[in-house]
């Protein structure tokens, strides 16, 4: 049977059913009863609409196949025309969609899936046309020409049939981004870490330039980041991940992912001044800015170049773009060559692996240039913030001192006493006959006085003479005030010959809108070579106003100057020659004592024999010769807290701040810190602010602070 072929077989099947439904109809074998077996498969309809309707009913009982459109016919027509054109309209599960070309997921290898690939051979599609075909063929020649039909797929080249690579496809740009999640988290909340305890503005106050401290920050994050691309490199080539790419292209592609991340992780770390909430916070946004490369992948037959360039602004989304194209070159048995990163491994595709490193290269400069221009307009909880517009600032630029909104004018003896009475004034109603209070009585409490009153029954000779002497200038003061004589019994007189350190004019510091002022109106002259103590209960503004001074915090009104220079405009220039011990340790806890006294040495602008020897020398005076090479974090709590206020006295600094500078050591220590005061207060030509309640024998003048309601200087014998 040479000539046998499927049409045989299907000639012979319906032979047979008819035999078997006209024999069915004589023995009136209800099985085989017409309607059981209907033979007649065509249903004629007048037009395509009908004809689709129809479909539609028939495909709801699953009872329809195919549908077929003769174009040049109508119901008039006698004749089979000489060209005939049809459509075969078919169920959509029958057949492939014609609504796309290719696969939108592109794997290299042939269609050759039974189920997927081959329907219009299952589906009936092609045992259709072939059957049409040759009926029209018979209608217009009137033979039956035995005409057989062969099927074979086109050849498709070699390729590379990798399971594990063409699932890679779609993990691996996921996969890389989520490998940075916990690098990303770490350094953010290190940065934020160092604000949250105020050691970046402490530095800064030591004479660090904002711009040291983010380069210090890239080149640590840079080196632990390298580290981990440099392995990760090697894991994925020595492990055969990838097979086909250059591992130098690789490293490279890593490499500028890595400073993208470190200047993005920069970014985030401006929002955040509490360094747990940064850590979580930062790798939700961190993935979050990936999410839009998966829409990218999913809709990559819509988008344009340009679209995926806008994209790619975000980092992660460039990033997704690069490992999406490599992956695709290593299924295709190529990899990523010098020769191909200009070009795309999709057909029709301008966006290629070179535009996805260039678009993370551009995303470093963006995001550095927001950090830096944020980090300086909101420095967050701690520094003054500038302008605007400070960029276009020429000052800016060339570290030129603008000029001041107004001239600081001094605030003199007398004004100082005319506020105190007018606030005095204020405090009570008219006809208020309630006798003014002794300058004692109205002194704040100290925390130590309790204990001062508990050994004042063994009072030295020294003391009561004292006691006599302020005794006589409280009935002197009194008695002032009885004639109706203005009394400056409450400050001290201006010192003559003394040079101006520290001029306050109308500070006033605001925290909240609608809140109570911290500071006040605060106006005082504090000259060089003396010691003044801030003295006054928790929140009266002590702490407040010593920040101001050292740029922790910006002035809601007026100012101050230091040695001529402006809080408000001089501020860099005023750290060079500003030492400051804030309550809590400025120490690093893995550096030695040596090492922190070079560091703050070096960074007052000591050359390397000056800050050695300042080294010696104030290793003797700390007594510490012997814990020289010990870490501060294995020092005991006296002497951390004895270095931190050496810190304050490092490379010759003009303007000293010790906030308590005694507080939670032990008696000895505590000793050991005013001796170490004493030592360095001989011979000062430094201008020195402490806050403490322990004066004695040790300050000039010293100031009380009540809820900034008024202030009172004296000297310790007044």
């Amino acid at each position: 049977m040479p000539n046998f072929d499927w049409r045989n077989v299907f000639n012979f099947t319906d032979q047979v059913i008819r035999m078997m439904n006209q024999y069915g109809e004589r023995k009136q074998v209800r099985p085989l009863a017409p309607g059981c077996l209907i033979l007649d498969k065509f249903s004629g309809l007048n037009d395509e609409e009908q004809m689709t309707h129809r479909a539609l009913s028939l495909m709801g009982e699953s009872k329809f196949w195919a549908g077929l459109v003769f174009m040049d016919t109508y119901p008039w027509t006698t004749k089979v025309p000489p060209h005939v054109r049809f459509k075969i309209r078919m169920d959509i599960d029958s057949v492939e969609r014609t609504n796309k070309i290719k696969d939108r997921y592109w794997d290299p290898g042939p269609r050759a899936d039974p189920v997927d690939d081959l329907r219009y051979v299952w589906g009936g599609f092609a045992y259709l046309q072939d059957m049409i075909e040759h009926g029209i063929i018979r209608t217009q020649t009137g033979k039956d020409w035995p005409l057989g039909v062969y099927l074979q797929q086109m050849p498709y080249p070699c390729y590379v049939d990798d399971l594990f690579m063409l699932t890679l496809n779609r993990c691996f740009p996921i996969f890389m981004v989520l490998a940075w999640v916990y690098s990303v988290s770490m350094t953010v909340k290190s940065i934020v870490l160092e604000k949250e305890l105020r050691l970046k503005e402490t530095l800064k106050t030591m004479g660090v330039t904002n711009g040291v401290l983010w380069v210090t920050w890239f080149i640590d994050s840079f080196l632990m980041m390298a580290a981990s691309t440099s392995l990760l490199t090697v894991i994925i080539m020595g492990g055969k991940v990838l097979n086909y790419s250059n591992p130098l292209i690789l490293f490279l592609f890593l490499l500028t992912f890595t400073t993208a991340t470190i200047m993005q992780c920069f970014l985030l770390s401006v929002f955040f001044n509490k360094a747990n909430l940064a850590a979580a916070c930062s790798g939700i946004i961190y993935f979050t800015l990936y999410l839009p490369h998966i829409l990218c992948f999913a809709w990559q037959d819509r988008i344009t170049k340009d679209d995926k360039i806008m994209a790619s602004l975000m980092s992660q989304v460039a990033f997704g773009f690069g490992t999406e194209y490599l992956s695709r070159y290593e299924e295709q048995g190529l990899g990523l060559q010098w020769d191909n990163i200009q070009t795309s491994p999709l057909e029709g595709d301008e966006y290629s692996f070179l535009t996805s490193i260039s678009m993370m290269a551009l995303d470093t400069v963006l995001y550095a240039v927001l950090a830096w221009y944020l980090d300086n307009v909101f420095p967050g909880q701690y520094g003054i913030g500038r302008p605007f517009y400070f960029p276009i600032l020429p000052s800016y630029w060339l570290n030129s001192r603008p000029q001041k909104p107004k001239e600081l004018e001094k605030p003199r003896f007398d004004n100082l006493v005319n506020q105190a009475e007018e606030k005095q004034k204020t405090n009570h109603e008219p006809g208020d006959e309630q006798k003014t209070k002794a300058p004692d009585e109205e002194l704040p409490s100290c925390k130590h006085q309790d204990k001062r009153e508990r050994l004042g029954k063994g009072k030295t000779e020294e003391e009561e003479e004292e006691e006599e002497e302020n005794k006589k200038n409280q009935e002197e003061k009194q008695n002032g005030e009885k004639e109706g004589q203005p009394s400056h019994a409450y400050f001290e007189g201006e010192p003559a010959g003394l040079v101006e350190g520290v001029c306050v004019q109308n500070l006033v510091k605001v925290f909240g809108r609608g809140q109570k002022p911290a500071v006040d109106g605060l106006s005082i002259t504090f000259y060089e070579s003396q010691i003044t103590a801030f003295l006054g209960h928790n929140g009266a503004g002590k702490t407040t106003t010593l920040s101001i001074l050292t740029g922790m915090f910006p002035p809601t009104s007026g100012t101050a100057s230091i040695y001529g220079k402006d809080i408000r405009t001089d501020m860099d220039t005023i750290r060079h020659s500003l030492g400051m011990c804030p309550q809590h340790n400025i120490l690093f806890h893995h550096m030695t004592v040596e090492e922190h006294i070079l560091f703050y040495s070096l960074l007052k602008g000591r050359s390397l024999s000056e800050a050695q020897l300042e080294v010696e020398n104030m290793l003797e005076d700390l007594g510490l010769p012997h814990k020289r090479d010990e870490e501060a974090q294995n020092l005991s709590g006296g002497m951390q807290r004895k270095l931190s206020v050496a810190m304050a006295f490092v490379g010759g600094a003009k303007v000293v701040i010790l906030d308590e500078p005694t507080s939670g050591v032990d008696p000895y220590s505590r000793r050991s810190i005013w001796d170490l005061l004493l030592k360095y207060r001989s011979g000062t030509h430094q201008t020195w602010f402490i806050i403490t309640c322990v004066f004695k024998y040790l300050l000039f003048k010293y100031i009380f602070f009540c809820e900034l309601e008024y202030f009172q200087i004296h000297s310790p014998k007044q």
